[in-house]
């Protein structure tokens, strides 16, 4: 800032606050920010900006709030000398102008701007239902940047609270696998601590209607008020999970916060306690699929292995991508039962994905637990083979060779030796000097246009020299106006390759009438 290096608070969020400056309100004063780097690691080498300051000098202003029986609420419409609001710059005096002690009130900051000011001494003790106080703000008190306030007077009105609290919510909180694990009790308002022990439920078993030992049932080592000040939490004991219990709460199982104490209303309530179902689970992190076709599952317990119904090597209880394993996949179980290797078999894996979906179901350990249905993901790669559909003559003499899938121009054009060309029912077998491939464009992209490559003759015309000699010989060489058909078969190792570098499949012939 101007030039000096200033080290701010925030980082790790999307601001920083740098404090503690004194600039100039008369000028124009420049941030800059050097390699500022986001969560993601990138980098900005420079950014730069300039800006001005304005002197605040406007006096802050309060706001007062009466907050049950004997608490007041100050809130300042800007960020305050906390310190500077205390019981020396906060009176309170009563309808009789008698001047409550710094003993008999508390003020306490909530946050920058908003503070409690608590009256412990008895306001309702000659019988009273209802007080008016007035609270006298000093210009002791100032804001953050030192402006003092004005002045300030103002009454207000308390009433007693005599309502005793009441539950509003009871609720079960479940762990992550679904056993019931604390008691919630919610009340309609705040109150004044968690009870300390369990002395005042008692407990039934809803079903068999016998008297259940409180402590069997609730942790009385795990009471807390929650953090909205109206919420019991209770832990609960393993004993209970699968059971359903009335509960009775007792009159004055806990009290509010009026200067008098409520106590609570006696209530009753029927709780089940659900425990997690038998089936076991296994998470993403239990899958390896770092080599692409091969998922290496650890169930964390001894599984089936028979290649029945529930077995971890039945192919049937797995899916890729939403096509079930076929049955000839290789599913190996480790020796400890524990670990299952599946190896995805060649033409089942149609498009590379490191993020393939992948389905577990079925699969039981030797203890009859079934797993709990799994999603997650497998890295795979396209095993799959292209197939060498059909032959289509083209207007201009030359024919496409059409794939079941998108040929790869750049590492298949070139490979003609990769097929056996015949021509007119297998009469004639071409050398690769008699064609020649090409990527197809338009209606043929993706797959390759084979181009006859004719020689002349002075006397019979264009014809394809099959035996190589330059010269057109009846019975061995072929001429074009006479070519009837061709037959294209696929070779072993022919080159011919489709996007994951997979070679077209071979021993397919397919042949096409001119």
């Amino acid at each position: 800032i101007d030039g000096v290096v200033y080290t701010g608070t925030g980082t790790g969020t999307s601001a920083l606050t740098f404090s503690g400056l004194a600039l100039d309100t008369s000028k124009t004063h420049t941030v800059e920010v050097l390699n500022a780097s986001d969560a993601k690691g990138n980098i900005k080498a420079l950014q730069s900006t300039t800006f001005t300051v304005t002197k605040d000098t406007v006096a802050p202003v309060a706001q007062f709030e009466a907050i049950g029986d004997h608490q007041i609420l100050l809130t300042f419409d800007k960020a305050m000398n906390t310190s500077s609001v205390n019981t020396s710059s906060v009176k309170i005096v009563d309808e009789k102008l008698t001047s409550l002690q710094s003993t008999e009130y508390s003020v306490t900051a909530i946050n920058s701007k908003m503070f409690l000011v608590n009256i412990s001494k008895e306001l309702y003790g000659n019988g009273e239902t209802s007080r008016t106080l007035t609270l006298q703000i000093d210009d002791q008190v100032k804001d953050s940047l030192g402006n003092k306030i004005a002045i300030t007077t103002k009454n207000v009105g308390l009433t007693k609270d005599v309502v005793a609290p009441n539950v509003s919510d009871v609720s079960v909180v479940y762990d992550k696998d679904g056993n019931a694990e604390k008691l919630q009790v919610k009340f309609n308002e705040e109150l004044n601590a968690a009870p300390a022990d369990l002395s005042d439920i008692s407990a039934k078993n809803a079903v068999t209607g016998v008297d259940e030992v409180i402590t069997n049932v609730l942790d009385a080592s795990a009471i807390e008020l929650l953090d909205d000040g109206q919420t019991v939490e209770i832990g609960i004991q393993p004993y209970a999970l699968g059971k359903k219990v009335n509960f009775v709460f007792a009159k004055g199982f806990v009290v509010d916060t009026a200067q008098t104490a409520n106590d609570s209303v006696a209530f009753a309530k029927s709780v089940e306690f659900k425990a997690a179902s038998t089936a076991f689970k296994i998470a993403q992190s239990n899958v390896n699929t770092d080599t692409a076709n091969e998922i290496i599952i650890d169930y964390g317990r001894a599984v089936v292995g028979d290649f029945g119904f529930n077995a971890a090597n039945n192919p049937a209880n797995y899916t890729i991508a939403g096509k079930t394993l076929p049955l000839d996949t290789q599913i190996t179980v480790a020796g400890d039962r524990q670990t299952v290797t599946i190896v995805l078999p060649d033409e089942f894996v149609a498009n590379t994905d490191t993020n393939a979906v992948l389905t577990v179901n079925n699969v039981r350990d030797i203890n009859g637990r079934t797993i709990a249905p799994f999603v997650g993901y497998a890295n795979v790669q396209d095993n799959t083979t292209p197939k060498l559909n059909k032959v289509v003559w083209n207007t201009n003499g030359s024919f496409t060779l059409d794939f079941s899938e998108a040929i790869t121009a750049a590492t298949s054009v070139g490979t003609e030796s990769g097929v056996d060309v015949k021509l007119n029912g297998g009469t004639y077998t071409l050398t690769t000097s008699n064609y020649g491939f090409a990527a197809g464009t338009g209606s043929d992209d993706g797959n390759i246009v084979v181009t006859l490559k004719p020689s002349d003759d002075a006397t019979h015309g264009k014809y394809i020299d099959v035996n190589g000699n330059s010269a057109y010989d009846a019975g061995t060489d072929v001429l074009v106006a006479d070519i009837m058909n061709v037959s294209v078969k696929v070779k072993d190792a022919n080159g011919i390759k489709d996007a994951a570098g997979n070679d077209a499949k071979s021993g397919i012939v397919v042949s096409a009438v001119k």
